[in-house]
């Protein structure tokens, strides 16, 4: 069966396998007119069945006359038929560039998705084509085949884990209570994190999470940073405003000393609105230091409001405001006394950019001001309150390797200025790796 349509002076053919299993576009364009053409030839194999050949003659066309939207469409149904998914995938992703042939693109890659028995990353490019494709007729392809793959299938227990490995290098080593020790080195960091509801679902339910982060440095061997987090989160939902109240215990430890352990109780509040995403996030926690470092013992609390948006698919913005309240045992040495009691304001901004269906990148800045509790003292002689103002600029870009893998690269540039000369640092820090989302 073929329906007629049309798309920028190209003749569109429906092409139809079996009702309701799948559907395909095919373009016949009158750029490759020619009788002896790959394209032509390509074409006539295609519908003669002989699919490989017209790989062979549609990869030949491609290499002759370079890309177009036609070419890459038929590459991608003939790849498609000869059931070279792999390869139907990355020229369907081609053709994403082409903006008069995205939507049909998309759908596309929902059927490779389909044939891959990807069902959920199917149905997500399906639900895009229902929001973002002009043509009534292609909305109508990806609604039925939305009513064919029906429900999602709801797991009682869904889990979410991250798993990544990088290399990076790193000009003024940061430690702990933002201590930096003017050393280089080049580093090696594992991260895990997971997250499993043990009953119920995000409507109301008890989540299991737990984090592990090493960095291993490659001559500073003695500063190892180690952090493990385990805890428990309730989630439930309350009208359109999503809750979840949380516990965690933090264990921090450099070069295999115990800097502190975090008892913490958070409690998040979200809700999707018209102008974006709110949060709000509030949270306490008592600070069990370590023998290395007893000035950190005592409690934290601290406020975060945050807002985020998409503009369009492809690019959205958050902006946060944070304040943390500090009430540590501070330093105290004969006449001596620093205080590592800070009341902090960060405010935040980020840019998200999906420059292509493949890449993802997050570019950040922040400010924080920080205002210590009580003044220093040397040798018996006060020198006022710290005060300290903190500048970070992070880059990161994700690129999409399959339905899991990713590759990733981040750079992260910071200035410190203080009223205390020994404070004042600049720290340069750039890293790649791979990542692993299931």
């Amino acid at each position: 069966m073929t329906v007629p349509a049309s798309n920028r002076g190209c003749r569109w053919l429906v092409a139809r396998a079996a009702p309701g299993l799948f559907t395909l576009f095919i373009a016949v364009s009158p750029m490759f007119a020619s009788a002896e053409s790959p394209f032509k030839a390509g074409v006539a194999a295609f519908q003669a069945g002989e699919y490989q050949q017209a790989v062979t003659h549609l990869e030949r066309a491609l290499a002759e006359r370079g890309p177009s939207a036609s070419l890459l469409h038929n590459l991608g149904v003939a790849h498609f038929r000869a059931g070279h998914y792999s390869e139907a995938n990355q020229t369907f992703r081609l053709l994403l560039d082409y903006p008069g042939s995205r939507d049909v693109a998309l759908y596309n890659l929902g059927l490779v998705a389909l044939a891959q028995d990807r069902e959920a990353l199917a149905r997500d490019y399906f639900e895009r084509v229902t929001r973002e494709a002009e043509s009534d007729k292609l909305v109508g392809l990806a609604l039925e085949q939305l009513a064919i793959m029906g429900e999602p299938e709801v797991s009682e227990r869904p889990w979410q884990a991250v798993v990544s490995a990088a290399l990076g290098y790193e000009d003024n080593l940061n430690l702990a209570a933002d201590r930096t020790i003017q050393e280089q080195d080049a580093f090696f960091e594992t991260l895990a994190w997971g997250t499993a509801y043990l009953v119920g679902d995000d409507a109301l339910g008890l989540r299991a999470t737990a984090l592990i982060n090493d960095r291993v440095y490659f001559s500073e061997s003695d500063l190892r940073q180690t952090v493990a987090r385990p805890g428990l989160a309730l989630d439930y939902q309350v009208s359109d405003w999503r809750h979840t109240l949380s516990t965690d215990f933090e264990w921090s430890w450099v070069g295999g000393d115990r800097i502190e352990r975090r008892d913490r109780l958070q409690w998040t509040l979200d809700r999707d609105t018209d102008i974006g995403r709110l949060r709000s996030r509030l949270d306490t926690t008592r600070i069990d230091a370590g023998d290395e470092f007893p000035e950190l013992e005592g409690e934290q609390q601290s406020l975060e409001l945050s807002w985020r948006r998409y503009w369009t698919r492809d690019w959205g913005t958050r902006l946060s405001y944070r304040f943390e309240n500090n009430n540590r045992d501070d330093l105290e040495v004969g006449d001596d006394f620093f205080s590592v009691s800070p009341r902090r304001h960060a405010v935040e901004g980020d840019i998200y950019f999906h420059p292509a269906d493949a890449w993802f990148t997050r570019l950040a800045l922040q400010y924080r001001r920080s205002d210590y509790r009580d003044a220093d003292r040397v040798d018996g002689e006060s020198m006022g309150k710290r005060e300290e103002d903190r500048w970070r600029m992070t880059g990161t870009a994700y690129y999409q390797l399959s339905a899991h893998w990713e590759w990733f690269v981040s750079a992260q540039s910071e200035v410190n200025r203080s009223n205390r000369d020994a404070r004042d640092y600049e720290r340069f820090e750039i890293m790649s790796g791979f990542e692993a989302r299931f």
